[in-house]
């Protein structure tokens, strides 16, 4: 996509997202125990190569027959932006086509920018699993950067066995209802700095992408204490971009 769309990289704050899909049917190994873990892996591994899209045209089929779908679907805050069914909608296969606004300050798609100084690097604070990717992102978006979707371009997660560090961090507090752990506390608290660091900033020549107003009836609060860190307020429907 880089190499066929050079003029998407002329402005160093253009971010690329690359639509993710996955298997709607999550069972497959299942036969096998956690603690069978070499021939589950194999399983996995023989189902991934045999069973997963290879090009545009096999997952576009895929996702049509509803074998397919958007990465993470469960939680739709983090990919709903990128609007899946409107990939396969696109009359221009060389079409980026630009967001006016992201759904949900949760937004976590995978991207591909051009490697320059106004790159944020990620913060120390969240090493290894867990909320490294959203926190990195949200300051992307603070400092300026903008999605497209790259045209006719995709990943596709496959299932795999669950990392111990993934289980040690569902296992936390943190995931108790109502009660926030450490590492909830400091994605509140980086959360919170970049809204009193960049909200009165102005940034010559760009302009952040807002939230899309959500329906009235989706009214989320901005970041404190015990909120998830949003920008909603109500007005009109979210837009399709």
């Amino acid at each position: 996509t880089a190499h066929a769309h050079p003029a998407a990289f002329a402005s160093r704050y253009t971010a690329l997202v690359v639509p993710t899909f996955e298997h709607k049917d999550l069972t497959a190994c299942d036969e096998h125990k956690e603690d069978d873990g070499d021939r589950k892996e194999a399983c996995l591994r023989r189902f991934a190569v045999d069973q997963s899209p290879r090009t545009w045209d096999d997952v576009a089929a895929c996702f049509a027959d509803g074998a397919c779908i958007m990465y993470h679907d469960n939680f739709p805050f983090s990919h709903n932006t990128t609007n899946y069914p409107r990939l396969f909608q696109n009359p221009d296969p060389h079409h980026i086509r630009m967001f006016d606004c992201i759904q949900s300050e949760r937004y976590e798609p995978y991207v591909v920018m051009r490697w320059s100084a106004a790159l944020s690097a990620f913060d120390e604070m969240f090493v290894g699993y867990g909320l490294n990717k959203i926190q990195w992102l949200w300051t992307l978006r603070k400092v300026g950067f903008r999605y497209g979707v790259a045209p006719n371009t995709f990943l596709f997660h496959v299932k795999h066995p669950k990392s111990q560090a993934r289980e040690v961090f569902r296992r936390g507090i943190h995931q108790k209802k109502n009660i926030k752990g450490p590492h909830m506390e400091l994605v509140y608290k980086y959360a919170s700095q970049l809204l009193q660091t960049y909200d009165d900033v102005e940034m010559e020549g760009r302009a952040r992408v807002p939230i899309c107003p959500p329906p009235v009836q989706d009214i989320i609060e901005r970041p404190g204490p015990n909120r998830h860190p949003q920008e909603r307020t109500p007005g009109a429907p979210a837009a399709t971009n």
